[in-house]
């Protein structure tokens, strides 16, 4: 009976162990690959957003830019979602996304780019007419 009590929390530990370890490459591997979004402001509160990313290593993304405008007259979202196959040490444009902020209006963009079922970079900020 002690010798399975043993033999049960040895395994138990070691599963954590495990646990830490695979986290700790994850995180490594995640420190590889890069992804932000472009602003570019035009004339009359026109805003253009790219998402963008790069990776040390070749692999397949899917991506997902959750864009959700605050105004005055309510709130709207806009999504947009896709894959591409990343090159190594090559910037991709995954997509493009216009909206255009008057002066009391707020936007927050989020993008999250995954690989394996998993997060593995992502960008998240509040836009204003004049800034970030």
């Amino acid at each position: 009976m002690i010798n399975s009590k043993l033999l049960l929390m040895g395994c138990l530990g070691m599963s954590f162990v495990l646990t830490a370890i695979s986290h700790a490459q994850a995180s490594a591997e995640d420190k590889r690959i890069r992804a932000w979004v472009s602003v570019e402001r035009g004339e009359n509160g026109m805003v253009v957003l790219q998402p963008k990313c790069n990776s040390q290593q070749a692999m397949a993304v899917s991506y997902y830019l959750i864009v959700e405008k605050m105004s005055q007259g309510g709130t709207s979202i806009s999504k947009q979602a896709g894959a591409a196959n990343l090159q190594p040490d090559v910037e991709h444009d995954l997509g493009v996304v216009s909206i255009n902020l008057n002066p009391a209006d707020r936007c927050r963009v989020q993008l999250q780019v995954i690989a394996q079922g998993r997060v593995v970079a992502q960008d998240d900020f509040w836009l204003g007419p004049y800034g970030q």
